[in-house]
């Protein structure tokens, strides 16, 4: 594929067996006059160009791009991933030559909470400009799917510390961060960071008073969590938080500022049944992932000595 190929995913999808695939595409110096996809088994479906009206890529890249876009729905074996991301974009152009475009899927990765130009992007700078021995804390740092972040987010000059509910890999402290100071001196770590852990914390706010005293003044945080996502780790699954809701966790009286949030990889919100009160839910914005970023500015007053087993009758689940 060369650069004058331009094109765009905005939607890589599925729903029951059929899958969605729209987004637009436009050559600088040929016509498309073929479009169509390639499914995992060599299949493929080939039908005329009949781009759509797009004046939103017009209004980026001039009249060239007044009928870029395309939209695909169609029925394929969605029972496994397998099945799905192996699927191919086909363009053939005017002068015989044939475009495919593979791993339709990475344009969400790029877009979302793990992409270099965002928020884990900019944590991950922070983290290698560090000076070597910075201490960095880890929330939840068991690797139950088999990822180790102390290898994928610390760089190796500094030093690293996972703690978590339970024991496993990548666990260096078996402990409740509602009680991070049981375990931890004050003023410790430079970052904290979490992934997907704050959603199975029962008080949140308390972990993050905790957080403020065990780190330095000037320390980061990085927060990545759920605003909308499955009920999972039954019944261990507290919280969804809005990109907003940071700055009720994170503010000077936690000791901390805001410095980003961001909302990433949007879902639709499918009811079951509708009516009136759930109907227009899956036009309305939703996100698998919220994140925040927060720098300690001094340290908090704020007290909540209730303690998780005053509330809970067992501990989170594996």
């Amino acid at each position: 594929m060369t650069s004058a190929f331009v094109y765009y995913i905005d939607e890589f999808t599925y729903f029951e067996d059929r899958v969605l695939i729209r987004g637009w595409a436009f050559h600088r110096g040929l016509y498309i006059v073929e479009q169509g996809y390639g499914l995992p088994d060599g299949a493929t479906k080939i039908s005329p160009w009949q781009g759509i009206r797009s004046e939103d890529v017009e209004s980026v890249y001039g009249k060239i791009g007044s009928h870029a876009r395309f939209y695909f729905f169609f029925q394929a074996d969605t029972s496994d991933y397998k099945n799905i991301l192996p699927i191919q974009l086909i363009f053939r152009m005017s002068d015989g030559s044939e475009i495919r475009l593979s791993d339709l899927w990475m344009e969400g990765v790029k877009r979302g909470p793990y992409g270099e130009d965002h928020l884990m992007g900019a944590f991950h700078y922070e983290l290698g400009n560090a000076p070597k021995g910075a201490r960095v804390l880890e929330i939840g740092s068991r690797m139950r799917s088999g990822i180790s972040n102390r290898n994928a987010v610390v760089p190796r000059h500094l030093k690293f510390t996972g703690i978590d509910i339970m024991a496993g890999d990548g666990v260096d402290v078996v402990g409740d961060a509602h009680d991070l100071t049981r375990y931890f001196s004050r003023n410790t770590f430079d970052f904290v960071y979490s992934l997907n852990v704050f959603e199975h914390l029962l008080m949140p706010w308390k972990v993050v008073i905790e957080m403020n005293r065990v780190m330095k003044k000037g320390g980061l945080a990085l927060i990545l969590t759920h605003h909308a996502f499955p009920l999972h780790d039954i019944p261990c699954d507290f919280w969804r938080f809005s990109d907003k809701a940071w700055h009720g966790l994170f503010n000077a009286f936690s000791g901390f500022e805001v410095l980003r949030t961001a909302l990433y990889d949007r879902v639709r919100v499918l009811p079951h049944v509708v009516y009136q009160g759930t109907y227009g839910t899956q036009h309305a914005s939703a996100f698998i992932h919220s994140m925040v970023i927060a720098r300690k500015i001094q340290n908090t007053h704020l007290k909540w000595d209730v303690k998780v087993d005053q509330i809970l009758e067992s501990l989170y689940p594996e």
